[in-house]
């Protein structure tokens, strides 16, 4: 199978994820009350929305400036942030397609590794998988209840994963201090190609790692992880006030982290930029949890994804532009 078969079946596949979370999101709703709704959100709450969801980007091009140290310190934060901010117009275009954007990105002009500079990539996206999870967990012990009533499935999945979760954060640390040791390990069990290969995975995967094995890299890595989740948490709450939420049904910061929890579980679908994924998610939660109207809840997904995903395509959209032209330049290292 060539390689241009694959990439039209999987955009295909992620297509048809797309049309098929957006058609579940929006069954059975009333689109004139749901247009109504969108038009009656301030826009006021949603334009500091998008400063805030752009904020984001800073905690996050800590982390990954910290995660990178090991493998160059001559990256600043601002390049780090410019980046990610292609990364993330790259994956509202393609999935996926932003890793390996940002990584281009940040290494332009600089011969660096790139399979460590992925590796750090892969070492921050699990990060953010074992927090997603720990705050899926969060909301799972508040609303256990209350959750199983969007799918009585999700009491169990939110159970294992937690558990999962849990093995994985010590597994996680056990890797980052003693990951090393296990390199011998393919030389025994495989064929000499096959290790070679695996060793090489390997070798770039724990140069990813090697800022967590200090207590000063696990520090920044817990603060800069701990303010992306709090501007997370605030990016969802300014939307409720955008559709005065709090007074209507009672949501809270608290109902924030709940709804933003269960709705990056959209975002971490195969999708392009959470296109419908985000919108059941969200707007069931909203439904099921709080009671808002599911006309009101769609109107509340669709326009919060909208701002994010906007914003990010339009901040993000002219440097991946340029990167994608200059793709064919050589490399030229600096003076």
């Amino acid at each position: 199978m060539t390689r241009h078969l694959k990439t039209l079946l999987k955009l295909t596949l992620v297509l048809g994820i797309c049309g098929a979370f957006l058609w579940a999101a929006f069954r059975g709703i009333d689109l004139h009350r749901f247009w109504q709704e969108v038009q009656q959100a301030r826009p006021s709450w949603l334009i500091l929305t998008a400063l805030l969801l752009l904020l984001s980007n800073l905690p996050r091009a800590w982390r990954w400036q910290v995660l990178m140290a090991p493998i160059s310190r001559d990256i600043s934060l601002w390049r780090t942030f410019v980046a990610i901010l292609i990364g993330y117009a790259g994956n509202n275009l393609f999935p996926r397609a932003g890793e390996v954007a940002r990584v281009i990105a940040v290494k332009q002009d600089r011969d660096l590794p790139t399979s460590g500079l992925l590796a750090t990539v892969v070492v921050e996206r699990i990060i953010d998988m074992l927090v997603l999870a720990a705050l899926f967990g969060i909301a799972l012990l508040f609303f256990r209840t209350e959750i199983a009533r969007i799918d009585p499935r999700m009491e169990t999945a939110a159970l294992i994963t937690l558990l999962v979760s849990l093995l994985l954060m010590v597994l996680f640390g056990v890797l980052s201090l003693y990951g090393k040791r296990t390199l011998t390990v393919p030389q025994r069990i495989f064929s000499h190609r096959l290790a070679e290969r695996l060793l090489e995975m390997m070798r770039s995967f724990f140069q990813g790692m090697e800022a967590i094995r200090t207590v000063a890299g696990y520090a920044e890595i817990f603060i800069s992880t701990l303010l992306l989740s709090g501007i997370y948490i605030l990016a969802v709450y300014l939307p409720f006030l955008a559709f005065n939420f709090p007074e209507r049904y009672g949501l809270d910061l608290a109902a924030a982290l709940v709804v933003m929890a269960i709705s990056t579980v959209g975002i971490a679908l195969p999708s392009l930029g959470g296109i419908g994924t985000y919108h059941y998610f969200c707007s069931q939660s909203l439904y099921h949890l709080y009671g808002v109207p599911l006309d009101e809840a769609v109107a509340f997904a669709t326009v919060l994804h909208s701002v994010a995903y906007l914003t990010f395509l339009i901040t993000g959209g002219p440097g991946l532009v340029r990167l994608l032209l200059r793709r064919n330049r050589p490399f030229a290292p600096r003076a």
